[in-house]
């Protein structure tokens, strides 16, 4: 009884095809997937626009009407909704206030 005592080192020739069919099969799947994404995040990103703009024309409409009605004597401009300052959360609110690791006894 002889022992193969020379066994056959690396991949025939159709494992090595199936495995870059694998992974090319995976790589355009993922491509498509991102692909997908970043269509719908351009389409979304278009409508924020288009509703930013139709909001900004409804508020100087709006504005436009009261000023007409009410007269614009000693009245404050008033500005846009997305122009109003808004608060950073990531900021402190009070200034030049800083721990410091010493402690004075």
């Amino acid at each position: 009884m002889a022992l193969n005592t020379n066994p056959k080192e690396g991949f025939i020739l159709l494992e090595a095809l199936i495995a870059m069919t694998l992974v090319v099969t995976s790589w355009v799947g993922l491509s498509h997937a991102y692909q997908g994404l970043a269509l719908r995040f351009g389409q979304l990103q278009e409508k924020r626009v288009q509703i930013g703009k139709e909001s900004d024309q409804f508020e100087i409409h709006i504005h436009s009407l009261n000023n007409a009605q009410q007269g614009s004597v000693n009245e404050p401009s008033r500005l846009l909704h997305r122009a109003s300052p808004e608060l950073d959360a990531g900021k402190s609110v009070t200034k030049n206030q800083r721990r410091t690791g010493s402690k004075t006894n």
